[in-house]
C-alpha cells in the first residue's frame, strides 16, 4: 500500500511538472491549455482543450495522447490516445480510443519519463473532436479510481533502456514492445 502511493506520488509529482512545461513534440496540439472533469451520476465528462487543433485521424506512426492520473485505485492514469497501427482495443483501434494504464518508473535515462507496465480492461467512451476541443465521455464504472484534476499531454516511446520490462495488453498477452511514456 505505501509502495502505490509513493509511487503515485512520484508519477504525479512528474506529471506536474511535466503540465507547467511548454510541448516540445513537433505536433503544435500536443500539449493541454486547461482540462475539465464533470461528473452527473454515473456520467463522467472530460474535457481537454489542446495547445492546437487535434487530428481526428493522427494517422500512422503517431503515438500520443492525454491523460489524467488516478489519485487511488489499482490503475495509474486514465488515458485517450491514438497510436495506429497498433491494434489493442476494441473501439477504434486506430483512432483515438480509451485506456486504463498501470505504470511503473522508468530508469530515470531520460528517453521515458514513466513505463507502461500493462494496459487494464477495455474502456468504452465516446470522443469528440472539434478543433483543438476533445470532450471524452465515459461511465463512472469505466474509472478505476478517483481522477486527479488537470490533464498533459504524452509521446508513447519504445525504450528497453529506460523500460527494462515489456507492456502487458488488456487481454494478458505480452506485448513485446518495452513502452514508456515522455510527458509533453
Amino acid at each position: 500500500m505505501i509502495k502505490t502511493v509513493l509511487l503515485g506520488t512520484t508519477f504525479a509529482a512528474i506529471f506536474a511538472i511535466a503540465m507547467i512545461s511548454s510541448a516540445s513534440a513537433s505536433d503544435p496540439w500536443l500539449g493541454v491549455d486547461n482540462s475539465v472533469i464533470n461528473q452527473k451520476g454515473k456520467n463522467v465528462q472530460l474535457l481537454i482543450d489542446a495547445t492546437g487543433d487535434i487530428p481526428k485521424n493522427a494517422g500512422e506512426g503517431v503515438l500520443a495522447g492525454f491523460g489524467w492520473f488516478y489519485t487511488d485505485g489499482p490503475d495509474s492514469v486514465f488515458a485517450v490516445t491514438t497510436h495506429n497501427p497498433v491494434r489493442d482495443s476494441h473501439q477504434n483501434p486506430d483512432k483515438w480510443h480509451v485506456h486504463n494504464v498501470v505504470a511503473s518508473p522508468s530508469d530515470g535515462t531520460g528517453g521515458a519519463d514513466a513505463c507502461i507496465a500493462s494496459l487494464s480492461g477495455y474502456v468504452q467512451s465516446g470522443i469528440s473532436i472539434k478543433g483543438d476541443k476533445m470532450q471524452i465521455n465515459t461511465n463512472q464504472n469505466s474509472l478505476s479510481g478517483t481522477l486527479a484534476d488537470g490533464a498533459g499531454a504524452f509521446l508513447i516511446v519504445v525504450n528497453a533502456t529506460a523500460c527494462p520490462n515489456t507492456t502487458i495488453l488488456a487481454d494478458g498477452s505480452d506485448s513485446g514492445l518495452n513502452l514508456g511514456v515522455k510527458f509533453q
